[in-house]
């Protein structure tokens, strides 16, 4: 401020006037549509011009001892990608942090075969990586199946070192050092913390659609918001707290790696089949046959409330949410697009200075729309709920209308590494997403005509009867709002 104000009254008159003047032609330039002479000299396809056809991703289901097993088959290069994903519908809602905390701990920590050093080094020198982490897939449009996921990758000559290593960490690690698991899960609360506050937007989303979406409430209870704040009160009594928590994990371990309801996709050549599939049954005959727990647990309630999380920054992220009762349909997407494009981009990113804006409609009938280091909090809420008059009123250059439509297939065909279409599949798979649901959806976005979104405005409109409502951001900003929140 000080530094403004000094290069202020360092100027004359005529350089004050020039600022004012410059000010005001920016805004008045912001807000001058483009003539059609300008719009039309830049080149673009036809809609002919479009493939109609979506990429087809066949699989095959089968059985591997027992297990259930989703194969894929790709061009590879050599390379086996694979997933094990053991159900988590029978951990209880207080122990969904603890298996956040034991995805981070398993491959950290000493094993009875390596320490925790060497076990790094075998899995760096002989795979391309092993994950743990939460795989919720919604198999419903109000209901989710949550999975504790182990991803691999490995060249198909290591394949039977690198299952080995994935068992190592959930049959045979130990808990014997306390200091080091203190120092992981601190560097683990450190991580989470940075991420909160670096990514406002993903947390504002997650809570908004809270409300409306069970899997983002166990997302938050396993690795997000609720996880953190629940390392952090352990923490803060480690030493009271680990032994109890050593024998929470311990417990876990045995309700979850079992291969009685256990998953499995891998995505390889066709030719390497019966070796992978050998493999893989060594590897299962190791596991334990059935979980220790039988009773499915109570998924955790749906938010309530309508939150202002406050951070160290000098921006908001400001989202709401909401699930629509109409049918999902492939025009939303086009309708995705010209509000991404149009609408958002120029009310909140030109006009209200934000970096930026994201909105998502998606087949489990949720709504979600989200800027991010944004200057405004409830100006921004009501740019989200004009959207609905923008769209009833909806009326463009058809040239213009059909970039929307380009646009949006564009963002459906980009190019997939074959890690992203391994992961790609297992959602249609899990989600029951068939080719001919995408081929469908396809289909209704290259044949979206302007009536159509004009009677999308019925989809925004239940934004502003049930929408929930979250920010992240300035304390200042949300305490200064602090009616708009719960």
């Amino acid at each position: 401020r000080e530094r403004c104000k000094s290069a202020w009254l360092a100027l004359d008159a005529s350089e004050k006037q020039q600022l004012i003047d410059d000010r005001a032609g920016l805004l008045a330039y912001q807000a001058m549509e483009e003539t059609k002479e300008a719009l039309t000299s830049i080149p673009m396809l036809s809609i002919a011009d479009i493939k109609r056809e979506t990429e087809p991703y066949p699989y095959q289901i089968t059985r591997i001892d027992g297990v259930t097993t989703q194969v894929y088959h790709a061009v590879t290069k050599g390379i086996a990608y694979m997933q094990f994903l053991f159900p988590l519908d029978r951990v209880q809602m207080d122990e969904l942090p603890y298996v956040g905390m034991l995805m981070e701990l398993l491959g950290s920590l000493d094993t009875t075969k390596h320490t925790y050093a060497r076990l790094t080094h075998e899995i760096d020198k002989n795979t391309g990586g092993i994950w743990m982490s939460p795989g919720i897939y919604n198999s419903t449009e109000e209901g989710c199946d949550p999975y504790y996921m182990i991803s691999l990758k490995c060249l198909y000559s290591k394949l039977d070192i690198t299952l080995d290593l994935a068992l190592e960490q959930i049959l045979d690690t130990v808990f014997e050092d306390q200091e080091h698991i203190q120092d992981v899960l601190k560097e683990m609360l450190a991580s989470r913390e940075s991420r909160l506050n670096g990514d406002g937007d993903e947390l504002a989303s997650s809570l908004a659609l809270g409300h409306f979406d069970h899997g983002q409430v166990l997302q938050s209870r396993i690795t997000g918001f609720s996880f953190t704040d629940r390392l952090r009160e352990l923490l803060k009594d480690f030493d009271g707290q680990i032994d109890s928590m050593i024998e929470t994990w311990k417990q876990l371990i045995r309700v979850i790696f079992a291969r009685d309801r256990m998953l499995i996709h891998y995505t390889a050549e066709e030719k390497e089949d019966a070796a992978i599939q050998k493999a893989l049954f060594g590897c299962l005959a190791r596991l334990p046959e059935k979980s220790t727990r039988t009773d499915k647990a109570v998924q955790p309630p749906l938010e309530s409330e309508t939150l202002g999380i406050m951070t160290p920054s000098m921006v908001q992220y400001v989202s709401m949410a909401v699930r629509f009762p109409q049918v999902y349909t492939g025009k939303m997407q086009v309708l995705r697009s010209i509000l991404s494009g149009e609408y958002l981009w120029h009310q909140i990113r030109e006009l209200g200075g934000a970096y930026g804006c994201r909105i998502m409609l998606t087949r489990r009938r949720l709504l979600w729309i989200t800027s991010f280091r944004d200057p405004h909090l409830l100006r921004s809420r009501d740019i989200y709920l004009q959207a609905e008059d923008y769209v009833r009123s909806f009326d463009i250059d058809e040239r213009e209308f059909n970039k929307y439509i380009i646009g949006t297939i564009s963002r459906l065909s980009q190019p997939m590494s074959v890690s992203a279409k391994s992961s790609a599949v297992v959602r249609f798979w899990l989600e029951a997403v068939s080719d001919e649901d995408r081929q469908r959806t396809r289909t209704e976005i290259l044949e979206t005509t302007q009536e159509d979104i004009r009677s999308l405005a019925d989809v925004l409109h239940v934004l502003s009867e049930q929408g929930s409502f979250c920010v992240v951001g300035n304390g200042a900003k949300i305490r200064e709002n602090k009616a708009a929140f719960d």
